[in-house]
């Protein structure tokens, strides 16, 4: 369970992140 939590968290923040780079490169 603790690992079905700690991928979904490192995918959120990965497409945080994918997300705030597209972001950049829009601006």
């Amino acid at each position: 369970m603790s690992l079905l939590l700690f991928c979904y968290g490192f995918v959120s923040r990965k497409s945080l992140l994918s997300n705030l780079y597209k972001y950049n490169i829009i601006t």
